[in-house]
């Protein structure tokens, strides 16, 4: 089955997953964390969206964001992944490096309900693969201390913080993949002392409930629901850690871990691009998705016979204009 064309729509709540091949390069540590707050920072400068909520564990990332411009949304997630792998071939000395596993995963979501889901979802994935025991302890970049800034606040609330520009060309080759507290520090700061120009990063944690219409007096609700799924999974993967008779790895042990430490991730099915918790949700989307790939599918046949008048669906990928002559030299 050939794979859908992808629309992505301007104004709508997004969820983007993306991961790496092979392997866990993104371990916890105060290194890391700075490099990769450093490529969000950057990126989201150039293309604006809103990000929501986001956590990046050691091999992926889940993204909330509020589309502002399609062709931006996917230059941001692209941008991203091209930097993060410049600054890890940097980091191990490589040349070449095929870091990342096929296309994102970017799935508009439907329906509050189900955002509320993917919140919780997104924010117990740490302890859910046993890395710590809580969001609290996660030693990992996440948006998670912006969500509970903004628990009861508006929704246009938003928390910034400066962060210096990491360059990959300012980035050295690591000496060991595991470093130490005192490696940490030194690499850090001269990271930092190097960087020329800093960037905002920005959490929007509240902006996607507008896309549905939720004023501010439901702001506080929609959170402590939120938050009670997160503890109730929590809750649940404590119990199974308990039964099977093993701990969380720890906040230590997960700063300590090497970036080339092995790991080959479980196969994936196909990647949604739309999620909603409701079946007349889905029903419509599925239609509406349908017509848009009937249209697109009118427009590259009319494009294909020379003729352009056809206009492109709105949120449409065009392809790029064919050569129409040669210039004379």
């Amino acid at each position: 089955m050939s794979r859908r064309r992808r629309l992505i729509t301007a104004g709508r709540p997004y969820e983007i997953v993306f991961r790496v091949r092979v392997g866990i390069p993104f371990p916890p540590n105060d290194v890391m964390n700075l490099i990769l707050m450093s490529v969000i920072a950057r990126v989201q400068r150039n293309f604006k969206v809103k990000v929501c909520h986001m956590i990046w564990m050691g091999n992926h990332v889940h993204i909330v964001v509020v589309v502002m411009d399609a062709e931006d949304c996917t230059a941001f997630y692209g941008e991203i992944q091209k930097q993060l792998t410049d600054i890890v071939k940097r980091l191990l000395g490589l040349d070449f490096l095929h870091m990342w596993e096929g296309t994102p995963m970017v799935a508009q979501i439907l329906d509050a309900e189900k955002m509320l889901q993917r919140i919780a979802y997104l924010y117990a994935n740490p302890s859910r693969a046993h890395l710590v025991d809580s969001i609290e302890h996660y030693p990992g970049v996440s948006s998670y201390k912006s969500f509970k800034e903004h628990f009861s606040g508006g929704i246009e609330d938003s928390t910034s913080e400066t962060i210096p520009w990491i360059r990959s060309c300012k980035v050295k080759r690591l000496g060991t993949t595991s470093l130490t507290h005192e490696q940490e520090r030194a690499i850090s700061r001269k990271l930092i002392a190097d960087a020329k120009q800093s960037h905002t990063l920005t959490y929007h944690p509240n902006a996607w409930m507008e896309c549905f219409g939720i004023d501010k007096s439901q702001v506080k609700e929609l959170n402590q629901r939120i938050e009670t799924r997160i503890l109730c999974s929590e809750s649940l993967s404590r119990q199974e850690r308990n039964t099977k008779g093993f701990k969380s790895i720890g906040i230590e042990k997960l700063k300590r871990e090497p970036i080339t430490k092995e790991h080959t991730p479980r196969s994936k099915g196909r990647k949604p691009f739309f999620l909603a918790s409701c079946k007349e949700a889905r029903m419509w989307y599925l239609h509406a998705a349908d017509q848009f790939d009937r249209r697109c599918r009118e427009c590259y046949l009319s494009w294909k016979r020379g003729d352009f008048s056809l206009p492109w669906p709105p949120g449409a990928f065009r392809p790029p204009m064919g050569i129409l002559a040669n210039a004379i030299t």
